[in-house]
């Protein structure tokens, strides 16, 4: 086999090793709500693997660059290792539109520097590709309280923005949220509407009780 077949066979090697990899963070999208005290949240990432990896943050939106801080923007794992990059809003918020922000945050995996024997810095051979992911950025700075409204077996919500609900079953008829049966958990965007007996087979809407996910208060239905 020629010299030059061989060099292009180990390129594609080193491409395909690479380009497969993933990153692996929790969580996969983060919320954050001036209202309910919610201006702080932690994104946690492991190494599941044999090699260090080094890994960069920065969030892609202009008006939310100074206004949410990560704190480390540059993250090192050793074999094995756990780290938590917390997020956290400042005061600057005060600045923006009271809505909804929708943003991602960039995590993008680093070259890590080579050593030798004797670590001394060296050049590694070869083409690598690293992998991205964007994290899904939300950051709600409205007062609109959540709100459902109810027609027979069908809910709409008329929050003025994206909810996370989570249903639960009151046949117990219990007042404490833990002793419900769960159901399911639902994002329902803005004037959304979901049909309880066609998604979810419940006959009767008097028979749940719905909480918002993030700060698990039950939301009466209009």
């Amino acid at each position: 086999m020629k010299r030059g077949v061989i060099t292009i066979l180990l390129l594609l090697f080193t491409i395909y090793r690479s380009g497969y990899s993933y990153i692996n963070i929790y969580p996969y999208k983060v919320y954050l709500d001036i209202q309910k005290s919610k201006s702080e949240e932690s994104i946690v990432f492991y190494n599941k693997t044999t090699s260090p990896l080094r890994y960069k943050l920065s969030i892609k939106d202009k008006n939310l660059k100074d206004v949410i801080s990560l704190y480390p923007q540059i993250v090192t794992l050793n074999p094995g290792d756990e780290k938590e990059v917390k997020l956290k809003v400042e005061n600057s918020w005060k600045n923006l539109e009271k809505r909804e922000h929708q943003a991602e945050i960039l995590v993008e995996q680093l070259k890590m520097p080579l050593r030798d024997e004797k670590g001394i810095f060296i050049k590694s051979s070869g083409v690598e590709i690293y992998p991205k992911v964007k994290v899904p950025l939300k950051l709600y700075l409205g007062e609109t309280p959540v709100k459902l409204k109810g027609v027979k077996n069908k809910i709409t919500n008329i929050s003025d923005r994206e909810i996370n609900i989570e249903i639960f079953n009151n046949n117990k008829k219990s007042k404490k949220k833990d002793e419900l049966n769960f159901i399911k958990s639902i994002n329902l965007k803005n004037l959304e509407e979901l049909d309880l007996e066609k998604e979810l087979e419940i006959k009767n809407i008097k028979s749940i009780e719905i909480y918002e996910k993030e700060s698990a208060e039950k939301i009466e239905i209009l």
